[in-house]
């Protein structure tokens, strides 16, 4: 069975895939609370797909109220996600406000 058909089937069977970025040098991670200002559908647009280009960004959802966005992102370290908030998250498009937080532990996952 090919790997494509495998995946297409999974998502049938109700079965996910958990990436451990930890090889990756990522296992550092960030929820990042976003706020656009001011929102129209370009702006969505922009900020999206600037989202989907940076890999450190390993899932965003687009909320219903406050905030807008969620963000989870992956890093090597504290030093790693300044650098990252600093040089690429504070210009990704359309941003008002950025809030991160850093969980102290790990009590469920998926």
């Amino acid at each position: 069975m090919t790997v494509g058909r495998r995946a297409a089937r999974s998502d049938d069977e109700g079965y996910r895939a958990i990436i451990n970025n930890d090889p990756l040098g990522r296992g550092f991670k960030v929820t990042a609370y976003v706020d656009l200002g001011p929102i129209d559908s370009a702006a969505i647009r922009a900020f999206e797909g600037a989202v989907v280009a940076l890999p450190e960004i390993i899932e965003c959802r687009r909320m219903m109220g406050t905030p807008d966005y969620v963000l989870l992102i992956a890093a090597a370290d504290l030093v790693d996600y300044e650098k990252l908030y600093t040089d690429r998250l504070s210009t990704l498009p359309g941003i008002s406000r950025i809030r991160s937080q850093i969980a102290m532990k790990t009590v469920k996952s998926g």
